[in-house]
């Protein structure tokens, strides 16, 4: 699930199938995309990435899923790594969660196309703070430009 990657990994969280194909489709050029249906799915990758010494990139999740939210997803997931970046993709702009503080965070709006979503992977990929971003920063962040959209 892990490999040694020469690309950063991206952990891809929606609860449509689809759109986690699209989305892999789009990003696996120049990124590593582990994919995960749930919010709990995901937080279980992580745990498994940890454990096994490997980092992942950036958490690009839904916003609106079946059981935990992407909004959930987030907020456990800056509790236990506050330097992974998480990017978020919604069709509906923060009507999701009223008590949500939006303030800093990284929305995509549904539908976006290829080129936006992968600018915003590669920039925050590149804003990454800490000594486990050193290497992520050095390799390959160059994707090509697709003109799918994902909605």
């Amino acid at each position: 699930m892990f490999p040694s990657p020469v690309f950063p990994t991206v952990l891809v969280v929606d609860d449509n199938p689809d759109i986690r194909d699209l989305l892999s489709f789009i990003l696996e050029p120049g990124y590593h995309v582990v994919t995960a249906g749930s919010g709990e799915e995901a937080l279980a990758i992580l745990s498994a990435a940890a454990l096994a010494g490997k980092s992942v990139a950036l958490l690009l999740t839904d916003v609106v899923m079946g059981g935990m939210t992407g909004l959930e997803l987030g907020r456990e997931v800056k509790r236990i790594n506050s330097t992974l970046p998480v990017l978020y993709m919604t069709g509906f702009p923060f009507g999701a969660d009223p008590s949500y503080d939006f303030a800093g965070t990284n929305f995509l709006l549904k539908p976006f196309r290829a080129a936006e979503l992968l600018t915003a992977v590669r920039t925050l990929i590149a804003a990454g703070t800490g000594p486990e971003w050193e290497h992520i920063k050095t390799e390959h962040l160059e994707t090509p430009d697709n003109s799918a959209s994902a909605s």
